[in-house]
């Protein structure tokens, strides 16, 4: 959720064209479907204020 907010923060007042934030989104869920999505699961949980 707190990346939406980002995500919208950044189209309206740091530049952030829609067309970035589409392609970026099917990167994410491109990236979901390789093996590489557990690691960066478990990394993100780990991140400081992050999970629990």
């Amino acid at each position: 959720m707190a990346f939406g907010i980002m995500v919208v923060l950044l189209i309206r007042f740091g530049g952030l064209r829609v067309l970035h934030a589409i392609i970026c989104t099917l990167f994410g869920f491109l990236l979901a479907a390789t093996w590489l999505a557990p690691q960066i699961q478990q990394f993100l949980t780990n991140l400081p204020g992050a999970g629990k």
